[in-house]
């Protein structure tokens, strides 16, 4: 999050995969001033999202696609009462509901993100598969995966995207760990002006400190 928060602009687009209630739409918006588009296909999670976007005042720089996304469009069964971890499952799970699917080259509102969070719950490489043509984007700097495996890593990678770890006290990229404890994969493309961008953001109060 704090690297979002070092790296968004106004004018920038977050394309949030996975938004739940908001958490990174909002700080995108109502913090950074950027745009938003959010993909949350869990009804009651999406239907939270809408509300703190309202609460927040962001809806002019947010949309909101109650969907899921992977790599053909159509329909998949979505687990029912995990918050969070609510995740595609297999056909005629009772546990489940049907929900549509779609592909993110299918949205021209997210074509030209500046950075993309992804957190589906096992569902990111499948996400990935329908997403060439905004991983193309010559726009896109970053992409965060909660998600890390060899396909993902070589997909982006194909892309010109590299893995990343981030210190944002310091604010410094690195090829090494910092030894934080990571639930998340940052990958990015143009380090030096990733690095640029986030030298230059303003400080921000998180939690008592500045960041």
């Amino acid at each position: 999050m704090s690297f979002l928060l070092h790296l968004l602009r106004p004018g920038d687009l977050l394309v949030d995969v996975g938004a739940n209630i908001g958490s990174y739409t909002i700080l995108a918006t109502k913090v950074c001033h950027a745009n938003a588009v959010a993909f949350e296909p869990d009804p009651d999670a999406a239907k939270t999202l809408r509300r703190n976007i309202l609460v927040n005042g962001v809806g002019h720089l947010t949309e909101v696609h109650e969907v899921a996304l992977g790599s053909f469009d159509g329909e998949v069964a979505l687990t029912l009462g995990l918050d969070t971890m609510n995740h595609v499952t297999a056909p005629g799970n009772q546990l489940a509901r049907t929900v549509p699917l779609k592909c993110l080259d299918d949205f021209s509102g997210a074509a030209h993100p500046t950075m993309i969070k992804l957190d589906v719950e096992g569902f990111e490489e499948e996400v990935l598969k329908g997403a060439s043509r905004v991983l193309g984007s010559p726009e896109l700097l970053a992409v965060q995966s909660e998600l890390l495996t060899p396909f993902i890593e070589k997909t982006l990678g194909a892309f010109g995207f590299e893995p990343i770890f981030y210190e944002p006290f310091e604010r410094r990229l690195s090829r090494s760990s910092f030894g934080y404890k990571m639930s998340n994969t940052l990958f990015l493309r143009d380090e030096q002006a990733v690095a640029e961008r986030v030298i230059a953001a303003p400080a921000r109060d998180i939690f008592g400190k500045r960041i």
